[in-house]
């Protein structure tokens, strides 16, 4: 198995070789799922700057606001941006308003 560093190594030789959104946007979901939510804030940030009409990389970026960082202000400001018509950045937008409303 390979450890967390090798995989970081990984994704930077790959981000090298092809600076694409995605590449970029699996590296971000690693780092949020290992618990750097700084860097992979960053990297949801540059995936977003790569390609920003995708609506997955908006959506994994805005639900890491909203329920990493508890800042569903700022989550809805990068769901709402959307400009192609995603009902999975709706959704989530309408979810994140509706916790609002809860609190």
């Amino acid at each position: 198995h390979a450890d967390v560093e090798e995989v970081r190594a990984a994704f930077r030789r790959g981000d090298a070789a092809c600076a694409t959104a995605h590449v970029t946007h699996a590296w971000a979901a690693f780092e949020a799922k290992k618990g750097d939510a700084r860097s992979a804030r960053d990297l949801y940030e540059e995936a977003l700057r790569r390609d920003p009409s995708s609506p997955y990389v908006r959506h994994a970026w805005g639900l890491l606001e909203r329920d990493v960082f508890g800042d569903a202000g700022k989550a809805l400001e990068i769901l709402d941006r959307d400009e192609t018509g995603s009902t999975l950045l709706a959704v989530a937008a309408a979810e994140t308003r509706y916790a609002g409303d809860e609190k």
